[in-house]
């Protein structure tokens, strides 16, 4: 799931995704959850 999305302040080609991921075991329970934030180049980046 996508939380956010921001340009980076100092390379404003960059762009920064936060996102949270989960696993489920075979019951439905959830057993690991994590939140982290990637970095992409842009559109306007890689011309």
């Amino acid at each position: 799931t996508v939380l956010g999305k921001r340009l980076s302040k100092s390379k404003p080609r960059l762009g920064l995704v936060t996102m949270r991921s989960e696993l489920f075991n075979q019951r439905g329970e959830g057993v690991f959850e994590l939140e982290n934030t990637v970095m992409f180049l842009t559109r306007e980046g890689s011309a």
